[in-house]
């Protein structure tokens, strides 16, 4: 193979192995499939094989990292495709369950050598109820901190603003110390295993990303639109994943499907509502206050449909926040 056919068919490997990893998912799990995933998996497996052959041809340097995460993953899935001759359904599930578990860091790793050679794989973003469960407490936390901390203190915004940068910081740091030092890596992964995503393993975690976030929308120094887009990105960005996995049909290339983004519309346009009506009671009309939330909620739907390198957690309310603040600003 010349390189580029190489690499064309690496990414095409792991795009296969992206598509079967989210099929293995406990909610979109069918017994009637696991001779499809059976062959589906051999065929990855033979493809890899090959494609190590081919490698092995090749002289360009460039490549190694690429060889070292197929000759990983090839390796993994001949230690685990013996588990899948059991004869009982729940020893079968359990088999694969383990495998998709062992899985998703490897591909994490596989997809983070492959763009580094300018590549681009979707990220794995695994169910997790846990981590849905946190994003809607981290952004309740934050929306009391918005309406409410200045009131409480008798301090001007600002005080938010102090709040944000501390949370900010402190996010930042962690980071720089996980790209220092491997072994703080290790633990801060550890740590947060119950809410991070496998491939925050390689990039900067959702959560900082969240925080910063904050700070930024802090500075508008308007608490509705601070609020309003923390509720998009608290409850509909999770609503989007779970409807969007189970029953999501129509997809695209970077994983999200039409059912999940209209699910986000819908939720963050409701989500908008509850808190302009709630905290925000006769500031506008109802009318404007349905504007304001859906075009808010579009606004961030369509920035988690589009973006491909932005993190969720960034992108998100950073659009509904500038849509609902240009907005406002149209308004006065």
């Amino acid at each position: 193979m010349t390189t580029t056919t190489l690499t064309f068919e690496s990414r095409q490997i792991a795009l296969d192995l992206h598509a079967l990893l989210n099929d293995l998912e406990p909610a979109r799990w069918k017994d009637e499939k696991i001779d499809e995933m059976r062959l589906r998996l051999q065929d990855i497996q033979t493809r890899v094989e090959n494609l190590l052959d081919a490698y092995s041809k090749n002289a360009d340097q460039k490549l190694e990292s690429m060889r070292a995460r197929y000759d990983e993953l090839g390796a993994l899935i001949g230690e685990y495709r013996p588990t899948f001759e059991s004869e009982t359904l729940d020893e079968l599930r359990e088999a694969w369950m383990a495998f998709r578990e062992s899985a998703e860091p490897a591909y994490e790793a596989l997809a983070t050598s492959l763009k580094a050679n300018d590549l681009s794989v979707p990220s794995l973003r695994p169910s997790n109820y846990t981590r849905n469960f946190f994003h809607i407490l981290a952004a309740a936390i934050s929306i009391a901190v918005v309406e409410l901390l200045p009131a409480i203190t008798g301090l001007d915004f600002w005080i938010v603003v102090a709040v944000a940068a501390g949370f900010a910081i402190s996010g930042w740091s962690m980071e720089i110390s996980r790209r220092v030092s491997e072994r703080a890596n290790a633990f801060l992964m550890k740590a947060f295993k119950h809410v991070a995503h496998p491939h925050e393993a390689h990039h900067v975690n959702s959560s900082t990303w969240y925080v910063t976030a904050l700070l930024l929308l802090s500075l508008t120094y308007n608490p509705a639109v601070c609020a309003v887009s923390l509720a998009i990105l608290g409850l509909a960005d999770p609503a989007a994943a779970i409807i969007g996995k189970r029953w999501g049909r129509i997809r695209f290339e970077n994983g999200r499907s039409v059912e999940g983004t209209l699910t986000f519309i819908l939720v963050g346009t409701l989500a908008g509502m509850g808190i302009l009506t709630t905290l925000h009671a006769g500031q506008w009309s109802i009318g404007q206050m349905v504007l304001l939330s859906l075009l808010s909620a579009t606004a961030g739907g369509v920035t988690e449909l589009v973006s491909k390198r932005v993190d969720d957690n960034l992108g998100i309310p950073l659009a509904a926040g500038a849509a609902a603040f240009a907005l406002v600003m149209l308004m006065q």
